[in-house]
């Protein structure tokens, strides 16, 4: 079957608010990630995102903060990229920047690269989404930093608004808990944290629970094939696991495909946040 065609990419580009001239595609992998193209020809940098259908509401409530800490925890090595701050060191030496976000029902992972970075930083974004060492000591370590993000936070007012909000929900909900985790929500057991996060990490990353998208001055043609390219380690997903109990899981993208070349025309794509984002924690 055949793809879009150019005026249909360029229609699409400009319902999303890309600049003019600007081209965008999006299409489903065969193991269900979601890949998204975005050519914008006088981008200067390229832009890539790796996006999770999961997020605070979908948390243990024993252990509030899980996906945000794992969110941390992404950043601490990868099984291809083992070292403790190899990414914002590399990332530092090209003079691009990253950023990560968890929000109620998904987690962002934003990097911004020269273009000629690019096979490299799919590389490392899609190894630090898909294999993660959680290393222990590292996790203890990243514990504290939640902690000491959550308790500069305790002035804020806009933390105390969110909280107060929170109470809106009925007793039991995950949206009525802390939210950002702090020492005592994920408490002082390394070891059986790790354990939960690595439970989460295989219920929730996993391909047709995710996205990835790239946007920047690449012709299209060759986004979609250096995605799908990168997405092939995880062509032969684990087995599924049950799904976790509450809110049923919203739908990420657009349509699917037998094969990675080929694509629908795809519906208008979900924003993407482009800034940091704030937890809710109970005052009291």
């Amino acid at each position: 079957m055949s793809g879009p065609t150019p005026t249909e990419t360029l229609d699409t580009a400009r319902r999303e608010g890309l600049p003019s001239g600007s081209r965008l595609q999006g299409m489903h992998l065969t193991n269900g990630l979601h890949v998204l193209a975005a050519e914008v020809p006088d981008a200067r940098q390229l832009r890539l995102v790796g996006a999770v259908g999961a997020g605070y509401l979908d948390e243990p409530m024993a252990h509030r903060g899980l996906a945000h800490l794992l969110e941390h925890a992404l950043f601490l090595g990868s099984a291809g990229f083992p070292g403790e701050s190899e990414l914002s060191r590399w990332i530092g030496l090209l003079g691009g920047r990253y950023n990560a976000c968890t929000g109620e029902s998904t987690t962002d992972i934003h990097l911004h690269l020269p273009p000629e970075a690019t096979e490299e930083g799919l590389a490392r974004l899609v190894d630090l989404l898909g294999r993660p060492l959680l290393v222990p000591e590292r996790i203890a370590h990243e514990v504290g930093v939640l902690d000491a993000e959550y308790r500069a936070r305790l002035a804020d007012p806009a933390l105390h608004r969110l909280a107060a909000l929170g109470r809106l929900y009925r007793p039991g909900h995950p949206g009525r808990a802390c939210h950002a985790g702090n020492r005592a929500t994920l408490g002082q057991d390394t070891e059986g944290l790790v354990g939960h996060l690595e439970d989460f990490h295989r219920r929730h990353y996993r391909p047709e629970h995710m996205a990835l998208v790239m946007l920047g001055p690449l012709p299209l043609e060759r986004q979609l094939e250096l995605l799908a390219h990168h997405a092939m380690g995880w062509m032969h997903p684990p087995p599924r696991q049950a799904p976790a109990r509450g809110r049923p899981r919203p739908a990420v993208g657009v349509n699917r495909v037998a094969s990675p070349g080929v694509c629908r025309k795809p519906p208008p794509a979900p924003p993407l946040r482009l800034s940091s984002c704030s937890g809710r924690c109970p005052t009291t």
